[in-house]
């Protein structure tokens, strides 16, 4: 596995491959599967979110990601179809957001479903049947949507570039806090009050768990393209 941290050209257009076709066929697998259920998801959200609630819910801040890559993702495949040169810099900009988009969504999905859906579910049977629907496809939807531009598309994680994870992380960390303490006044989640340590340990649990499933999707990658012994020798 290439541990370099290169951006290398030749990288950055694996991200926009595909083994089921050409250009078209990935743009169109990218409409139907990756772009269209983070719309519907965002054409939901509309009606349950605030903008407040975009700034300090880690579920939302994913969701914002992932609609920004998965258009950007259609975008840059119609502009290869169209034989149009993609810029290196929306290139690079794709991969370096794309791992981090994936393993949020996916610590978006197993923390909601093994840790806060549990705890919440008698308080959700007294919901709205319309946010009950809401928190469904939330946390689900986007995490499916971008798992699938993982098995269409050709991804390559690498994991030095885990930093932008423990950035990311980091920054919600500070943000969910400052909201916390002393902007919004909610607890956007039943284990971070910042009453006490346990907050901190709590998110630096989850920023643990964001690492390791991280460097798992980098192995997934790896198998799916076949192509690690090959990067070993060709990308700096």
């Amino acid at each position: 596995m290439d541990t370099s941290g290169n951006l290398s050209e030749k990288r950055m257009h694996r991200f926009h491959e595909t083994r089921y076709g050409g250009d078209l066929s990935l743009l169109i697998m990218r409409v139907l599967f990756y772009w269209l259920p983070t719309m519907y998801t965002e054409y939901i959200a509309i009606y349950e979110s605030t903008f407040l609630k975009r700034s300090y819910y880690f579920t939302q801040i994913s969701l914002t990601l992932v609609t920004f890559l998965s258009t950007m993702a259609v975008v840059i495949s119609l502009m290869k179809v169209c034989s149009i040169k993609v810029p290196n810099k929306a290139l690079k900009v794709y991969q370096i957001l794309y791992p981090l988009t994936f393993t949020s969504q996916l610590i978006v999905f197993v923390v909601y479903w093994t840790a806060i859906h549990p705890k919440i579910g008698d308080l959700m049977k007294k919901k709205s049947a319309e946010h009950q629907f809401f928190m469904y496809i939330v946390h689900i939807f986007p995490f499916l949507a971008a798992f699938a531009e993982m098995i269409i598309a050709r991804p390559m994680f690498i994991f030095s570039e885990v930093k932008n994870m423990v950035i990311f992380g980091l920054f919600y960390t500070l943000n969910n806090f400052l909201q916390t303490k002393f902007i919004g006044g909610y607890l956007p989640y039943p284990f971070m009050t910042w009453k006490d340590s346990s907050s901190l340990v709590a998110a630096v649990v989850i920023l643990i768990i964001g690492v390791i499933f991280y460097y798992i999707a980098t192995k997934i990658t790896d198998s799916i393209n076949g192509h690690e012994e090959e990067d070993k020798k060709k990308v700096e």
